[in-house]
């Protein structure tokens, strides 16, 4: 990983949103996918994506 703290924030987030969405118990977390509305929540996650995604896009430029 070339960003720890960024990580570390990404799973703060996902921690929040989780915990607040699925209750405390972590091991429910990963019984189903992340919802539209948790997901709307991820600001700093999706943040993190786009700027991946402009860096290295998946379709290369013509």
């Amino acid at each position: 990983m070339n960003h720890p703290i960024v990580e570390e924030k990404i799973l703060a987030e996902l921690t929040e949103v989780l915990a607040e969405s699925r209750g405390g118990d972590c091991n429910r977390w990963t019984e189903e996918a992340v919802d539209f509305e948790e997901a709307e929540k991820l600001v700093y996650l999706k943040a993190a994506l786009a700027e991946t995604l402009r860096l290295y896009p998946s379709v290369p430029e013509d």
